[in-house]
């Protein structure tokens, strides 16, 4: 009887879990891929920007900031349900600040915006 059991598991379950294993890859993959650190230049000057998921009220929202560390410690941030969103509302919220510091002019803005 237990060599049943044992055969069974082996015909059954073996391949169920290896299944189960690549499922487990493809979600590892994509839930990876949630997380960005990447680089941009604007104005003339090397920016980062990170963002990563989170959880708030049982809901996912992206959290991104936006800095340009060789050039000032203004950092733009924002949180908000769309990746795209997110980086958009901190980068709008980096130059916001930036304009109130003086390190950019509207026309400067402007002219990057157009390019």
């Amino acid at each position: 009887m237990k060599l049943g059991y044992f055969i069974f598991a082996v015909f059954v379950i073996g391949p169920a879990c290896a299944q189960w294993e690549e499922f487990i890859g493809q979600v590892a993959t994509k839930v990876m891929g949630l997380w960005k650190d990447e680089q941009v230049e604007f104005l003339g000057h090397r920016c980062d920007y990170s963002m990563s998921p989170g959880f708030y009220r049982w809901q996912l929202y992206y959290k991104t900031k936006v800095m340009c560390p060789g050039w000032t410690t203004i950092i733009g941030r924002a949180k908000t349900k769309s990746p795209s969103g997110s980086l958009e509302h901190a980068t709008k919220d980096f130059v916001n600040k930036a304009l109130k510091a003086g390190l950019v002019t509207e026309e400067q803005v402007k002219e990057f915006i157009r390019a």
